[in-house]
């Protein structure tokens, strides 16, 4: 809370007090009043979890009265105040939360009694890690305190997340377009039973992030101290939530869709901020599941750097691309975060990835191939289709209903010869075509022509 005019700065720390001094010309702006009041610090028997939301939906009273310089009061209660303390930060999406890959896939399995499942794995040996370690001391000191930095910001983040959705008012929920009348997620989702798991899950990550920590402070003292020192990868994070999703859809095309939820639904957000969505709600589509595909390469060391040197040269190494029948016409090479190039050709978007001295090639076709066969066995008569977005590389996957599939009647023609009335003339081509010296006669109404 601000106790006087201070000039505007963007960004500055609202935890600590204002150092702008006040000048003459400042007595006549508007004063300024900010978020900054420390509520927790008022607030008497604080539980032992932490938390950011101490306070919630309670009223903050305060009083103020004027005291001069020898601490004399003066008479009454004073002015008083009173805030509603309601929520005005924004939801972390699951779009957001750092080295967590989220995917879904439909596959039976009888024994959760489902066909569905969405998976959550976090995995982030490559991007903490130390690169070669033939490097002065300042210099891999430097390396590994700016990979600190990015571990505990990663680590911030996991924890408010985990903050947000631990709240009671707070609901998670998945929707599927398979049922679109189930607007508010799935029945097993309502039970707190997905909350519980995330929490689990990202309790886990928080609890891997901590550890790692750890294990890079012990690291940069070794090498400080210039004793011999290993950096252990960071352990992945493994989630899977299953549900029996049927098909109510009446549209014989539409897209298949995956959308999760995070929403506040106690009615805590404070009102000046109800018109903004990231606060009461956010949503994240999720992606079909991709493969992984290894590329062969042989053990020597020596070929696989020279394969991450060609990459990082943003070249398609040779054999990749035979391997794969693309060639090195029309592609693209780009750098991407880590040990991972982005691969454009004509047709789609690849990703080459490095780990543990091998090269996998990511290939969503081979992943839209193995959700269609799986799909297609669990719902007949409907098929699976890939479009792109016009304009993008975004992928969309759509179904399609080509004949009767129970009590749903799909897509269906049938050509009756006996029937016919007209026949149109062969077409002189079934592609577009160039030709010159066609005569192009004027239209004459000839009649009905039998």
């Amino acid at each position: 809370m601000a106790v006087g005019p201070e000039k505007d700065h963007a960004g500055e720390n609202l935890t600590q007090p204002s150092t702008n001094e006040v000048q003459p010309t400042d007595l006549a702006d508007p004063w300024k009043y900010k978020r900054a009041f420390p509520v927790q610090k008022v607030i008497k028997d604080k539980p032992t979890d932490k938390t950011a939301y101490l306070g919630l939906n309670k009223t903050l009273k305060m009083r103020f009265n004027w005291r001069d310089n020898f601490g004399n009061r003066l008479r009454g209660k004073g002015l008083g105040l009173e805030f509603n303390i309601r929520y005005f930060d924004y939801l972390v999406p699951l779009s957001q939360w750092p080295h967590t890959d989220i995917n879904y896939e439909f596959i039976r399995d009888p024994a959760a009694d489902s066909n569905f499942q969405i998976n959550f794995l976090f995995h982030a040996a490559n991007e903490y890690s130390i690169g070669s370690d033939e490097k002065n001391i300042d210099e891999l000191s430097a390396e590994v305190n700016a990979l600190m930095d990015k571990v505990s910001a990663d680590l911030s983040l996991y924890e408010k997340s985990l903050d947000q959705i631990k709240q009671q008012d707070v609901d998670l929920s998945f929707t599927v377009s398979l049922t679109p009348d189930l607007e508010n997620g799935y029945p097993r989702s309502d039970h707190g039973v997905l909350k519980s798991g995330l929490m689990k899950y990202l309790a886990k990550i928080i609890n891997e992030i901590e550890n790692y920590i750890k294990d890079l402070e012990i690291y940069l003292k070794q090498i400080e101290a210039g004793t011999p020192a290993v950096l252990s990868k960071i352990a992945e994070v493994a989630y899977t939530w299953t549900e029996e999703v049927t098909d109510s859809n009446s549209n014989n095309i539409f897209p298949l869709e995956v959308e999760f939820s995070i929403q506040r639904n106690g009615g805590l957000v404070d009102p000046a901020f109800t018109h903004v969505p990231q606060v009461q709600r956010v949503k994240t589509q999720i992606k079909t599941r991709s493969e992984n595909l290894p590329i062969p390469i042989t053990e020597n060391e020596a070929d696989y750097s020279s394969y991450v040197e060609q990459l990082n040269a943003l070249r398609l190494p040779a054999p990749v691309a035979q391997k794969f029948n693309l060639g090195n016409t029309h592609l693209s090479v780009r750098q991407k975060d880590g040990l991972e190039w982005q691969v454009t050709s004509p047709q789609k978007n690849y990703v080459i990835r490095a780990d543990n001295k091998i090269l996998y090639w990511h290939d969503t076709m081979i992943g839209l191939s193995r959700l269609a066969e799986s799909f297609e066995a669990l719902y007949s008569g409907s098929k699976v289709t890939a479009a792109y977005t016009r304009g993008t590389q975004q992928q969309e996957v759509w179904i399609v209903r080509f004949k009767t599939a129970g009590n749903k009647a799909g897509i269906n023609f049938n050509i009756l010869y006996d029937q016919a009335l007209f026949y149109a003339p062969q077409p002189l081509s079934t592609h577009l075509e160039s030709l010159s010296e066609v005569p192009i006669y004027p239209h004459a109404d000839y009649g009905v022509v039998p």
